[in-house]
Protein backbone atom coordinates (compact mmCIF):
# COMPACT_ATOMS: atom_id res chain seq x y z
CA UNK A 1 0.00 0.00 0.00
CA UNK A 2 1.10 3.38 -0.49
CA UNK A 3 -0.28 6.90 0.60
CA UNK A 4 -3.06 8.69 -1.04
CA UNK A 5 -4.44 11.84 -0.59
CA UNK A 6 -4.22 15.72 -1.56
CA UNK A 7 -2.54 18.35 0.98
CA UNK A 8 -1.68 22.29 1.02
CA UNK A 9 2.17 21.72 1.46
CA UNK A 10 3.67 23.09 5.23
CA UNK A 11 6.07 25.53 2.36
CA UNK A 12 2.79 26.64 0.87
CA UNK A 13 1.46 27.52 3.63
CA UNK A 14 4.25 29.37 5.12
CA UNK A 15 4.39 31.09 1.57
CA UNK A 16 0.05 32.30 1.65
CA UNK A 17 0.67 33.52 4.99
CA UNK A 18 3.84 35.67 3.95
CA UNK A 19 1.77 36.73 1.36
CA UNK A 20 -1.47 37.56 2.95
CA UNK A 21 0.54 39.38 5.38
CA UNK A 22 2.24 41.69 2.78
CA UNK A 23 -1.26 41.80 0.60
CA UNK A 24 0.92 40.50 -2.52
CA UNK A 25 -0.65 38.38 -5.40
CA UNK A 26 -0.35 34.83 -5.23
CA UNK A 27 1.88 33.43 -8.73
CA UNK A 28 1.29 29.81 -9.82
CA UNK A 29 4.10 29.37 -11.77
CA UNK A 30 3.51 25.95 -13.44
CA UNK A 31 1.77 22.43 -13.10
CA UNK A 32 3.46 19.23 -12.62
CA UNK A 33 2.43 15.32 -13.02
CA UNK A 34 4.23 12.02 -12.02
CA UNK A 35 4.10 9.15 -11.59
CA UNK A 36 6.06 8.63 -8.46
CA UNK A 37 4.28 6.82 -5.04
CA UNK A 38 4.43 7.95 -1.32
CA UNK A 39 5.39 5.39 1.01
CA UNK A 40 2.84 4.84 3.67
CA UNK A 41 5.10 6.55 6.86
CA UNK A 42 5.82 9.76 4.74
CA UNK A 43 3.95 13.23 6.15
CA UNK A 44 2.20 14.36 2.87
CA UNK A 45 2.08 17.90 4.01
CA UNK A 46 6.45 18.08 3.99
CA UNK A 47 6.54 16.99 0.42
CA UNK A 48 8.44 19.78 -1.46
CA UNK A 49 8.60 18.15 -4.82
CA UNK A 50 7.54 14.93 -7.14
CA UNK A 51 9.10 11.47 -6.14
CA UNK A 52 8.99 10.94 -9.95
CA UNK A 53 7.98 14.07 -12.26
CA UNK A 54 6.87 12.88 -15.39
CA UNK A 55 5.49 16.23 -18.02
CA UNK A 56 4.15 19.65 -17.10
CA UNK A 57 0.31 19.62 -17.32
CA UNK A 58 -2.16 23.01 -18.00
CA UNK A 59 -5.07 24.10 -15.66
CA UNK A 60 -8.18 26.31 -16.13
CA UNK A 61 -7.42 29.85 -15.12
CA UNK A 62 -7.84 30.36 -11.27
CA UNK A 63 -11.53 31.81 -10.01
CA UNK A 64 -11.06 33.70 -6.33
CA UNK A 65 -13.60 33.98 -4.44
CA UNK A 66 -13.65 35.48 -0.61
CA UNK A 67 -10.61 33.60 0.85
CA UNK A 68 -10.64 30.12 -2.01
CA UNK A 69 -8.75 29.66 -5.18
CA UNK A 70 -10.32 27.20 -7.49
CA UNK A 71 -9.33 25.56 -10.29
CA UNK A 72 -8.67 22.23 -12.93
CA UNK A 73 -5.35 20.49 -13.13
CA UNK A 74 -5.47 19.06 -16.18
CA UNK A 75 -2.86 16.69 -17.66
CA UNK A 76 -3.33 15.97 -21.36
CA UNK A 77 -1.26 13.63 -23.93
CA UNK A 78 -1.25 15.65 -26.71
CA UNK A 79 1.09 18.02 -24.66
CA UNK A 80 4.82 18.59 -24.52
CA UNK A 81 5.29 17.18 -28.26
CA UNK A 82 2.61 14.38 -27.13
CA UNK A 83 3.19 10.70 -25.32
CA UNK A 84 4.90 8.59 -26.90
CA UNK A 85 3.70 5.73 -25.02
CA UNK A 86 1.16 4.84 -22.30
CA UNK A 87 1.82 6.09 -18.70
CA UNK A 88 0.56 6.00 -15.26
CA UNK A 89 -0.13 9.33 -13.12
CA UNK A 90 0.42 8.96 -9.86
CA UNK A 91 1.40 12.36 -8.51
CA UNK A 92 0.24 16.10 -9.21
CA UNK A 93 1.90 19.25 -7.93
CA UNK A 94 1.06 22.72 -8.25
CA UNK A 95 3.67 25.53 -7.79
CA UNK A 96 4.16 28.98 -7.21
CA UNK A 97 6.90 31.70 -7.17
CA UNK A 98 7.99 33.13 -3.57
CA UNK A 99 8.90 36.67 -4.21
CA UNK A 100 11.80 36.31 -2.07
CA UNK A 101 13.16 34.18 -4.67
CA UNK A 102 12.67 30.71 -5.44
CA UNK A 103 9.40 28.36 -6.67
CA UNK A 104 7.33 26.20 -3.88
CA UNK A 105 5.60 23.03 -4.99
CA UNK A 106 1.85 24.66 -3.24
CA UNK A 107 -0.43 21.44 -3.24
CA UNK A 108 0.26 17.88 -3.64
CA UNK A 109 -1.92 15.07 -4.68
CA UNK A 110 -1.19 11.91 -4.90
CA UNK A 111 -3.29 8.55 -6.17
CA UNK A 112 -1.33 5.83 -4.15
CA UNK A 113 -1.91 2.50 -5.76
CA UNK A 114 -5.02 3.75 -7.80
CA UNK A 115 -3.07 5.39 -10.91
CA UNK A 116 -4.78 7.29 -13.76
CA UNK A 117 -3.62 5.46 -17.50
CA UNK A 118 -2.88 7.94 -19.72
CA UNK A 119 -2.78 6.59 -23.25
CA UNK A 120 -0.41 7.61 -26.15
CA UNK A 121 -1.30 10.06 -28.28
CA UNK A 122 -1.40 8.30 -31.12
CA UNK A 123 -3.91 9.11 -34.56
CA UNK A 124 -5.06 12.50 -33.12
CA UNK A 125 -6.68 10.55 -30.13
CA UNK A 126 -6.34 12.54 -26.84
CA UNK A 127 -6.25 11.16 -23.50
CA UNK A 128 -7.13 13.72 -20.71
CA UNK A 129 -7.32 13.42 -17.14
CA UNK A 130 -8.78 16.57 -14.52
CA UNK A 131 -8.22 16.90 -10.82
CA UNK A 132 -10.37 19.94 -9.24
CA UNK A 133 -8.80 21.45 -6.52
CA UNK A 134 -9.24 24.14 -3.78
CA UNK A 135 -7.35 25.86 -1.65
CA UNK A 136 -7.81 28.65 1.34
CA UNK A 137 -5.15 30.96 1.23
CA UNK A 138 -6.23 34.14 2.75
CA UNK A 139 -7.52 37.61 1.56
CA UNK A 140 -4.26 37.96 -0.93
CA UNK A 141 -4.29 41.23 -3.27
CA UNK A 142 -4.39 38.88 -6.65
CA UNK A 143 -4.59 35.10 -7.81
CA UNK A 144 -2.62 34.96 -11.51
CA UNK A 145 -0.72 31.98 -13.18
CA UNK A 146 2.52 32.36 -15.00
CA UNK A 147 2.31 29.35 -17.67
CA UNK A 148 -0.02 29.12 -20.80
CA UNK A 149 -3.51 27.95 -19.62
CA UNK A 150 -4.73 30.68 -22.25
CA UNK A 151 -3.23 28.43 -25.22
CA UNK A 152 -3.38 25.10 -24.10
CA UNK A 153 -7.15 25.35 -22.44
CA UNK A 154 -9.01 22.39 -20.87
CA UNK A 155 -11.18 20.13 -23.37
CA UNK A 156 -14.18 21.79 -21.75
CA UNK A 157 -13.39 25.46 -22.00
CA UNK A 158 -12.55 24.66 -25.66
CA UNK A 159 -15.93 23.35 -26.38
CA UNK A 160 -17.86 25.56 -24.44
CA UNK A 161 -15.85 28.50 -26.00
CA UNK A 162 -16.41 26.92 -30.18
CA UNK A 163 -19.83 26.60 -28.97
CA UNK A 164 -19.85 30.09 -28.24
CA UNK A 165 -18.15 31.14 -31.87
CA UNK A 166 -20.53 28.93 -33.52
CA UNK A 167 -23.89 30.68 -31.92
CA UNK A 168 -23.93 33.72 -30.57
CA UNK A 169 -27.48 33.05 -29.34
CA UNK A 170 -26.13 29.56 -27.58
CA UNK A 171 -28.66 27.47 -29.36
CA UNK A 172 -26.46 24.88 -29.96
CA UNK A 173 -24.78 23.65 -26.53
CA UNK A 174 -20.46 22.43 -26.19
CA UNK A 175 -21.59 18.45 -26.25
CA UNK A 176 -22.95 19.17 -29.96
CA UNK A 177 -19.66 20.46 -31.22
CA UNK A 178 -17.20 18.34 -33.36
CA UNK A 179 -15.56 20.35 -35.72
CA UNK A 180 -14.27 23.46 -35.54
CA UNK A 181 -11.12 26.07 -34.68
CA UNK A 182 -10.40 28.69 -31.90
CA UNK A 183 -7.40 30.98 -32.78
CA UNK A 184 -5.32 32.20 -29.56
CA UNK A 185 -2.98 35.24 -29.69
CA UNK A 186 0.45 35.21 -28.02
CA UNK A 187 1.56 38.32 -28.49
CA UNK A 188 5.00 38.86 -30.64
CA UNK A 189 5.32 34.91 -30.31
CA UNK A 190 3.01 34.10 -32.60
CA UNK A 191 -0.44 32.25 -31.40
CA UNK A 192 -2.01 29.08 -31.58
CA UNK A 193 -4.76 27.47 -32.95
CA UNK A 194 -6.90 25.47 -31.23
CA UNK A 195 -9.59 23.33 -32.76
CA UNK A 196 -11.70 19.84 -32.70
CA UNK A 197 -11.96 17.74 -36.13
CA UNK A 198 -14.77 14.64 -35.79
CA UNK A 199 -14.70 15.35 -31.81
CA UNK A 200 -10.79 15.00 -31.81
CA UNK A 201 -8.99 17.99 -30.27
CA UNK A 202 -5.82 19.68 -31.65
CA UNK A 203 -3.29 22.33 -31.42
CA UNK A 204 -1.26 24.34 -34.31
CA UNK A 205 1.36 27.09 -33.64
CA UNK A 206 1.40 29.61 -36.09
CA UNK A 207 3.91 32.65 -36.62
CA UNK A 208 7.15 33.31 -34.64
Amino acid sequence: MSLQGFAVTAAGRNLFAKLTARSEPAEFTRVMFGTGKLADNEDIFNVTELVAPLAEGTSTTPEYKDDTVSMILEFRSDLNGGLTETVWLNEYGLYASDPDGGEVLVCYGNLGDCPDSVLAFKDGQCTVRDYPISIVIGAVSDVSIDFPAAAFVTWEELKNELAKKADASHTHSADDITSGTLAVERGGNGGYILGIENGVPYIEKVGE
